[in-house]
């Protein structure tokens, strides 16, 4: 069947409406199998994945693409597997087809009878599917959503691994999840449901290593035997299943047991999706340590010193529906760790007139009310927070108990850590590094750990254990760096690798990479210490958790920049040299720019000067280093081929994301008067879009903080901390304030916080000035949690007399914000039909009288028959244009560049000598491009212009806008 090509429409960011444009996403589907047996596909899981990227969307078909690693000796999809209908995909054939989620128009075969086979002899694998899921969004344009399905196939002599795995050290509890358990059983069954569970220990289990309870340290306590925990069966939600609740089971290690781990087998009970009897065998697996390891919450906070974090009352209501039945309603504080004064309080309502502050012996007297039972208690679990005191680089521990409906309960623990107590950290392998700096890691220090904690065998290789719950790690892990194999390694996804010993076979790992390859690269504010937790290997399936830490040797920060730009990871990005004479002429509009030096070079990616060697001028590619960087001029205007070109550095981010470059300089005009100046460059993993939206005037706007959170996040997969405003709007525009009132105004030093700090994002409000229309830009800096600047973006707006509308432009549209001001302008309009036809060709009559009346012309009434004659008339009488002129035929880049250049009356004498453009050197076309109206295309080092190519109603919007605000 041919395939179906939807028109897909990328989502612009907009506000009142302000949702930022989607960037293409992957994630994964994982499916588990056992050689020689059957996995079915749950056609929900395809449902959800598209859902959580287009909520309100309904999936309607999805297709796959398999590389040559989906084979025979591996496996294949079928749909309808030993039925009537099988059919088998062979790599060829699953490319051709469509899989309807439920309306066969969709598609050639329903997802819900698609299963995986794996072949009886396959080895140990992860086969990688990439799938396209297409829908439509909540309002009906069709989108589609990338991801992979991994099939995690396990050979039938693969080693046992815990199916369920816990930590705890020597005298200390580890309390057992009941959604471990349901999670472990869905694996098998992917829509069933676990009823109890039998567990069956073997002679390991004993009392100097420790003892299975129900209700630790409890009046009604109960501790299992070896006998006794074999013939009890552990219910998961009904009493009818079972002796007693699995979530109410933990495990107490001896207080003198060893370092090692505990093997327990199970077996869980339940029913699978067609409500059929059902069970799967497992393994549970405790590792005990030697109470060394950091501290471990069910909930985790980290916060600055000095600074307060929130609770979040939905951390507490999903630890509950993890461990407990019926819903959840309050918590009571049972116990803290280090709950002092020289650490910081608890409080309620903090810097409300109702503000309570909590002790240690106060928090235990209280009970906090999630949601709207409020008849519980007065105080909120969504008002709680801890505020750090000014030196806090401690760890506080709060236990807790949360309560649910039918007095059901469960204990847990919150975990609050200072951002600095990282540094006092000693792991069991400890490295430094210095901002923006990289070091080694040394196999050696794995091996060596390992043969000091391991009971025998020889190292083999380590996995990562948590590092997919790092928020902020604030650096990257790299394989391979400097070399052609050089891999960026995601945090979310670095716990699935395994990190091998040189000496071992690299054929033994699918998924796998040398140890003595890693890299970590430090940001550029990297202050506080970085914790990997590691599980080290050997034969014979031995293994042993320890600690990396990686400590901090320096930071440094960024402030902020008077020309700022935004790039990809993997995107070069070109200085404009007509960017710094347009800051340099906002101090001295009167005189010319000739030259610039530059006063430091970036520690993080490399400028180069001539990076493509196409100039002529200065040298040729040379990286610049900030030890030499000061002693060359850079010329706007080079007079010599011996003289280096301004238009000729480049900026190349060396693959990695996420962090802000700033490169300060020094422009000398020929008058000898000077300006002083920042670049920003802020490199991401995709692009920041812009927020924008449009606002009646003379009303205020909140800042849209969802809005910028989802900009920022979706560009860099990072959570948003704070912004730094860069720029304020003119008075003659409006003003920013915080707050609701007027007397405290926005400034460009603070840090508004999204969901923490005393000042936030929300509370900044933007007034108009009485009146005014037109545009209005707020460029920020986006901090992450940590306080490290991770990208730059704007919020925008269009502030307008009434809203246009037309039928074929939406706030989706590419030019929605040029049309949306320019026709509350008066300068465009529609057809009579309400369209707009962003699409169509503009002929040179409509783009004439654009433009005119852009520059400040009058209207002109028609002097013959067309109806732009009138302004063909006053541009000859002008000279703006001259011989014959077809108003009909479609206006070309080039003469819209010659009229507009000339109707603004820019000055085309004062150019610089380096031409802009490799297809015209039309000095129209440079004056037009130097004030910033227009832009070429630019390719390994060649910039055209593309003059005879026509241009679209919508294109000669941007133009047209872009010329209006010169003159503010």
């Amino acid at each position: 069947m041919k395939r179906k090509l939807p028109a897909f429409l990328m989502a612009l960011v907009m506000m009142l409406g302000l949702v930022p444009a989607a960037s293409a996403a992957s994630g994964s589907i994982l499916i588990k199998v056992d050689a020689g047996e059957e996995a079915e596909f749950d056609r929900t899981e395809f449902k959800d994945y598209f859902e959580n990227k287009y909520d309100g969307g309904t999936l309607r078909y999805v297709t796959f693409s398999a590389d040559s690693d989906y084979s025979a000796s591996v496996g294949y999809i079928y749909c309808d597997y030993e039925g009537s209908d099988e059919k088998r995909f062979s790599r060829s054939t699953l490319d051709d087809y469509e899989f309807y989620y439920s309306g066969s128009k969709y598609g050639d075969y329903p997802l819900s009878d698609l299963s995986f086979v794996a072949d009886e002899d396959a080895d140990d694998t992860t086969l990688t599917i990439e799938f396209w899921a297409y829908g439509v969004d909540e309002d009906g344009d069709e989108v589609y959503r990338k991801g992979t399905l991994d099939i995690e196939i396990s050979s039938s002599d693969s080693d046992t691994e815990g199916d369920v795995e816990y930590q705890v050290d020597a005298g200390e509890k580890v309390t057992f999840s009941r959604g471990d358990f349901s999670d472990c059983f869905k694996d098998e069954y992917r829509n069933g449901s676990l009823r109890y569970v039998v567990f069956s220990p073997d002679s390991s289990y004993s009392s100097s290593v420790g003892y299975v309870y129900y209700n630790y340290d409890t009046d009604n306590e109960k501790r299992f035997s070896k006998t006794a925990l074999s013939d009890v069966p552990f219910y998961y939600s009904s009493a009818d299943y079972g002796d007693y609740p699995l979530n109410k089971l933990s495990f107490v290690a001896d207080e003198d047991a060893e370092d090692g781990t505990l093997s327990i087998n199970f077996r869980a009970y339940g029913v699978d999706e067609d409500g059929d009897s059902a069970s799967m065998r497992g393994t549970l697996v405790i590792t005990i340590g030697n109470g060394d390891g950091e501290k471990e919450g069910d909930i985790e906070y980290e916060v600055d010193p000095g600074e307060e974090v929130e609770f979040d009352e939905e951390d507490f209501n999903e630890y509950y529906k993890d461990n407990a039945s019926g819903t959840f309603q309050y918590v009571t504080f049972t116990d803290s760790e280090n709950l002092t004064a020289s650490n910081g309080y608890v409080y309620c309502n903090y810097g409300r007139s109702s503000e309570v502050k909590y002790t240690a012996s106060g928090l235990k007297k209280t009970d906090f009310y999630y949601g709207n039972n409020d008849d519980i208690s007065d105080y909120a679990l969504d008002r709680l927070s801890f505020v750090a005191d000014d030196e806090f680089e401690d760890t506080v521990t709060l236990e807790f108990r949360a309560y649910g409906s039918g007095n059901r309960h469960v204990d847990g623990t919150v975990v609050i850590r200072s951002s600095k107590s990282s540094a006092s950290v000693k792991g069991d392998i400890n490295y430094a590094a210095v901002s923006n700096q990289e070091i080694a890691f040394h196999e050696e220090d794995f091996e060596n750990f390992y043969d000091d904690k391991a009971s025998g065998g020889s190292f083999r290789y380590i996995s990562f254990t948590n590092a997919g719950k790092l928020k902020n790690p604030n650096g990257i892990i790299y394989f391979g760096r400097g070399t052609s194999k050089e891999t960026i390694l995601s945090w979310s996804t670095m716990d699935d690798y395994e990190f091998y010993f040189s000496d071992e076979d690299e054929d033994d790992y699918d998924n796998g990479y040398t140890l003595d390859a890693l890299t970590f690269a430090a940001g550029r504010s990297f202050d506080s210490a970085l914790v990997l937790k590691f599980r080290a290997y050997g034969t014979g399936g031995r293994s042993v958790d320890g600690t990396l830490v990686i400590k901090p040797d320096g930071t440094t920060s960024i402030t902020g920049g008077d020309i700022c730009y935004n790039t990809t990871y993997n995107s070069n990005l070109q200085i404009n040299p007509n960017d710094i004479a347009r800051h340099f002429n906002k101090t001295y509009p009167s005189d010319t720019l000739q030259y610039v030096k530059l006063n430091g070079a970036p520690s993080t990616g490399t400028l180069y000067y001539n990076y493509y060697g196409t100039s002529t001028y200065g040298a040729r590619k040379t990286a610049i280093s900030a030890s030499g960087v000061s002693a060359t001029s850079f010329y706007f205007s080079p007079t010599s081929t011996s003289q280096y070109s301004l238009s000729e550095l480049t900026f190349t981010p060396n693959s990695r994301a996420n962090y802000c470059e700033s490169i300060p300089f020094t422009a000398y005009g020929t008058s000898g008067k000077s300006v002083t100046g920042t670049i920003l460059i802020s490199v991401t993993l995709a692009a920041v879009s812009d927020v924008y939206g449009v606002t009646p005037k003379n009303t205020s706007v909140d800042m849209p903080a969802p809005a910028l959170y989802s900009a920022v996040s979706s560009a860099t997969g990072t959570a948003l901390g704070s912004i730094r405003l860069l720029d304020l709007p003119d008075s003659s525009v409006g003003t920013v304030y915080v707050g609701t009132g007027t007397s405290a105004k926005a400034d460009t030093k603070t840090l508004y916080g999204y969901s923490s700090g005393s000042q936030r994002i929300s509370q900044l409000r933007f007034v108009p000035a009485s009146g005014y229309t037109g545009s209005m830009e707020l460029t920020y800096l986006a901090y992450n949690a940590s306080g490290t600047a991770i990208a730059s973006g704007k919020f925008c707006l269009g502030i307008v007399s009434s809203v246009k509308k037309f039928t074929d432009i939406t706030s989706s549209t590419w030019c929605y914000k040029y049309v949306a001001e320019l026709s509350d302008a008066g300068v465009i309009s529609g057809y009579k039909d309400g369209s707009f036809q962003p699409n169509s060709s503009v002929t040179y009559g409509a783009a004439l009288k654009l433009i005119m009346r852009t520059a400040g012309y009058a209207e002109q009434k028609p002097t013959g028959s067309h109806v732009f004659s009138g302004y063909l008339t006053k541009a000859k009488a002008d000279g703006l244009v001259s011989g014959t002129i077809d108003l009909n035929k479609p206006i070309t880049r080039l003469q819209v560049a010659q009229l507009a250049a000339k109707a603004l009356k820019l000055n085309t004498k004062n150019l610089s000598s380096v031409k802009p453009f490799t297809d015209t050197t039309d000095p129209y076309v440079q004056a037009l491009n130097a004030a910033g109206v227009v832009e070429g295309y630019f390719s390994e080092g060649t910039s055209t212009y593309k003059p005879n190519n026509t241009l679209t109603r919508g294109q000669i919007s941007a133009i047209v806008w872009r010329m209006r605000q010169l003159d503010k």
